[in-house]
């Protein structure tokens, strides 16, 4: 397994850098961090604020993680995607800002243009967690079918490494015979755990109220082409509003 985490020394990005050393020790992964700048005169700058950062912090000053470590000059979300393509990256973490708002998760500039066309998966983490590394899995499913197995390699390994199971969440609009993939629980296998299926019409909304409740320590999506979550990339800032949670939110790409 190998973990890519890039950084831009912000709050944000070292709340990020938290939970992929967690996720690096958790899973026995390679531990990459990056920082993109932006013109060459600024390499030895980023350079020294690099080695500053990761001198405060034990894990790696210490030599328990030996982190693969690289300043890149160029565009941040082109060169993230690129190195993760490069270097077979299985899993990309990334912080938000401000808020904690499903706003700002998708919103965050190079955090929403990484989450919305990478083929790695991508762990968006708050600033500031509701609950520290909480192990309780959610994947919220829509009722498309799924066609990538492959897809659900990073959240099978947290949950088995973690050794709980995937509870699924479906929010219906309406009554439905089949709501979701049934090939989801092959899928799973034996990760998969309770079903909650919740009427709504505000999917955003029942999300969150869902993840509150539930403490969720992890939300699961998957984007897609013509999803609702795709969708959400774009709405206005009522529906924005609507996803505020500390809940760190992982997506899957339907590749």
């Amino acid at each position: 397994m190998k973990i890519l985490c890039p950084t831009d020394y912000s709050m944000n990005a070292m709340s990020a850098l938290e939970t992929a050393i967690y996720y690096t020790k958790l899973l026995d992964a390679e531990l990459h961090i990056v920082n993109i700048y932006g013109k060459e005169p600024e390499m030895v700058d980023s350079t020294i604020k690099l080695n500053q950062m990761l001198a405060g912090i034990s894990a790696i000053s210490e030599g328990y993680i030996v982190p693969i470590v690289e300043v890149i000059e160029g565009h941040a979300s082109e060169e993230i995607i690129q190195y993760a393509n490069r270097n077979e990256i299985d899993l990309i973490v990334m912080g938000t800002k401000g808020l904690n708002s499903i706003k700002n998760i998708l919103f965050g500039s190079v955090t929403n243009n990484v989450a919305s066309i990478s083929n790695t998966p991508v762990l968006v983490v708050p600033q500031e967690l509701a609950a520290e590394f909480n192990t309780h899995m959610l994947l919220a499913i829509d009722d498309q079918e799924l066609t990538h197995e492959d897809a659900f390699k990073v959240p099978l390994e947290i949950a088995k490494s973690n050794d709980v199971k995937i509870d699924i969440l479906h929010i219906q609009k309406k009554k439905e015979t089949l709501p979701f993939d049934p090939f989801l629980f092959a899928f799973l296998k034996d990760r998969a755990g309770e079903v909650y299926l919740v009427p709504g019409q505000n999917v955003t909304q029942e999300i969150k109220n869902f993840t509150e409740k539930e403490k969720t320590g992890l939300l699961i999506m998957i984007r897609r082409p013509k999803s609702f979550f795709s969708r959400l990339l774009k709405v206005g800032n009522t529906e924005q509003e609507a996803f505020m949670t500390n809940t760190p939110l992982l997506i899957l790409p339907d590749k």
